[in-house]
């Protein structure tokens, strides 16, 4: 990149430390259909814990790739932006497939 290049001044190093999880990585492409999910929904395609789910989403909304969305006292989370949505596309590209090991795994592969 070019000292004139737009994306020369980017700091891409926080949101890579975001996407090296590989627990957040999971929660992500669960909302990248679009869908706003509960943390223990998220939690559990994760197989994790819903108070470490809580930890991963809270930093993935310091972030800016999360934001929470208040119905009631319930609280859903969805990809801020279209953005982000496109960013994990693109990473997708790039990345080995995953070897799937299960049918759920293979669903959620599909989906995708």
């Amino acid at each position: 990149m070019s000292e004139t290049d737009p994306q020369a001044d980017r700091d891409l190093a926080p949101v890579a430390v975001l996407l090296g999880d590989r627990a957040r990585v999971v929660m992500l492409a669960a909302l990248a259909d679009g869908r706003a999910l509960p943390t223990g929904e998220l939690a559990r395609r994760a197989g994790i814990h819903p108070a470490t789910a809580t930890a991963h989403l809270r930093r993935l909304v310091d972030g800016g790739l999360v934001r929470v969305r208040a119905q009631g006292r319930h609280r859903y989370h969805e990809l801020a932006s279209a953005q982000a949505a496109a960013a994990l596309e693109a990473l997708a590209q790039l990345a080995a497939a995953a070897p799937i090991r299960s049918l759920r795994q293979h669903s959620a592969a599909s989906a995708l």
